[in-house]
């Protein structure tokens, strides 16, 4: 029976580094939080880059092929 200090997925909130840094060779992780970030971390002008929240999604993504980023909306917007 494994438990969960042998997996080899880790668990992990996000950190605005990882929109500056590509992180390809990374250990397999499932982050928390990246949506909270872009609408209450990002000010308007960084928002604007990114323009919809599926494209700010993308971007992490393709920094981090190895991430799942976990989605989960904090209202109806």
């Amino acid at each position: 029976m494994d438990n969960f200090g042998d997996s080899f997925i880790t668990l992990s909130m996000f950190k605005k580094e990882m929109l500056l840094e590509e992180d390809y060779n990374a250990e397999y992780s499932i982050v928390h939080g990246s949506m909270v970030f872009y609408k209450f971390g990002l000010d308007s002008n960084q928002k604007n880059k990114f323009g919809e929240p599926a494209d700010f999604l993308y971007k992490l993504s393709s920094l981090h092929p190895n991430k799942t980023f976990l989605m989960s909306p904090s209202n109806q917007e």
